[in-house]
């Protein structure tokens, strides 16, 4: 891991949330599940971050669709979290030369 990504979650917000425990990312995922964001954000575990932030991956967890990010700027710099991976860019795809 260790890749740097541009962390951007729904448009319509301008902070999002970072899961700091896994009990946290599944109630984040829930409230995201049923439109239901700004509910959750008085939860302690889950720390409200910029929209469209700097972070490096530190782990991604395929089968429960997260990853653990660093933030690395703004007033959260330092922090790490949980994040839906739909809010990480995508790979960018390998193009063939020879076909």
């Amino acid at each position: 891991m260790g890749k740097h990504a541009q962390l951007t979650g729904p448009r319509s917000l301008n902070y999002i949330g970072l899961a700091k425990t896994n009990q946290a990312y599944r109630l984040m995922e829930l409230a995201l599940e049923r439109k239901q964001f700004k509910n959750i954000v008085d939860n302690f575990d889950i720390v409200i971050i910029e929209n469209n932030i700097a972070v490096c991956v530190l782990d991604i967890e395929l089968f429960e669709n997260k990853a653990e990010v660093l933030v690395l700027e703004g007033l959260q710099k330092g922090i790490t979290g949980w994040v839906p991976l739909s809010w990480l860019p995508e790979e960018p795809k390998k193009v063939k030369l020879w076909q």
